[in-house]
């Protein structure tokens, strides 16, 4: 609903369709409130919304390596040896490059979601990683970054599987690989990461690098955007926190006042904050990519 000259608002603790007269559950307020109270939450909605990204990285990385531990336990125990060895290990390549493409796709909506929302760019993102992380780390952000723009144009990204044999711990872990050849078939895939890498990527490792850069960025950004946040949160929970004839309990409703008539414009709960909070602080720390190199393996 657009503002205009002589406009008036008022809070109100139900949903108010022209109704003819301001009742005791209505409470007009100030032109400068509604503007702080509607930006507030459009900001709150943006902090949500960057920390749903993040979790869907998240969670679809766990996965990955999740099925990375079933299929290296399944190799220990010699499950899948034998005439059928060729397809399951087919199966294998297609259920991790399942695994890859969902991850990847998380990732693109995560860094959309920041050029978007918080003018974030690649430009901008890559200075801050380079001063952040080591130079190893930044090769695997730079080829996983052409490797994500590459699967939305072509095919399964892994062409290559390995099954370890042996008895030394470790021996026995399974390898996936992204070969040269595929990449140089699809000129998308950026020349200069081209040249760089070898003529197979072990891709388990370099995705666990790759994940940990884009965690710790994350952590910066949130850092970064700390103020805004503290800043948005508070008119929102000053709302609900301070003493009203309203009876507040779980929404406030934002009204436009038209003449003699009232009618909502939106409203205001305290779930953009309960929500953001909560995946805050089940995701308060970055995902090492050591930590969970020694768990599944890789």
């Amino acid at each position: 609903m657009s503002k205009s000259k002589g406009d008036k608002y008022a809070l109100s603790n139900k949903h108010a369709v022209f109704s003819k007269e301001l009742d005791a559950t209505t409470k007009e307020i100030e032109v400068e409130t509604y503007d702080a109270i509607k930006n507030a939450k459009k900001g709150l909605i943006k902090w949500l919304e960057l920390e749903e990204h993040y979790d869907l990285v998240k969670e679809n990385y766990l996965e990955y390596f999740k099925e990375i531990c079933l299929l290296n336990l399944s190799n220990i125990a010699g499950e899948k040896m034998g005439p059928d060895f060729y397809i399951h290990a087919q199966k294998a390549r297609m259920v991790m490059n399942r695994r890859l493409i969902n991850l990847l796709a998380t990732v693109r909506l995560y860094s959309e979601f920041l050029e978007k929302q918080l003018r974030f760019n690649k430009k901008k993102a890559s200075q801050l990683i380079k001063q952040e992380v080591e130079s190893e780390f930044f090769n695997d952000y730079e080829f996983m970054s052409e490797l994500r723009h590459t699967t939305q144009h072509f095919s399964a990204p892994i062409k290559s599987v390995t099954f370890g044999i042996g008895s030394k711990p470790g021996d026995q872990k399974i390898q996936f690989h992204v070969t040269k050849e595929f990449l140089e078939e699809h000129e998308r895939f950026g020349k200069k990461v081209r040249r760089k890498m070898k003529d197979r990527v072990e891709i388990n490792e370099t995705i666990a690098n790759y994940i940990e850069v884009i965690s710790r960025l994350h952590i910066n950004i949130r850092k970064e955007s700390e103020g805004n946040i503290t800043a948005d949160t508070k008119v929102i929970e000053d709302l609900f926190s301070s003493p009203s004839e309203l009876n507040i309990k779980e929404s406030i409703y934002i009204n436009k006042i038209i003449g003699d008539e009232v009618k909502t414009d939106y409203v205001v709960s305290m779930d953009q904050i309960n929500a953001r909070t909560l995946l805050e602080s089940k995701n308060k720390f970055p995902l090492w990519s050591s930590n969970l190199k020694n768990m599944v393996m890789i």
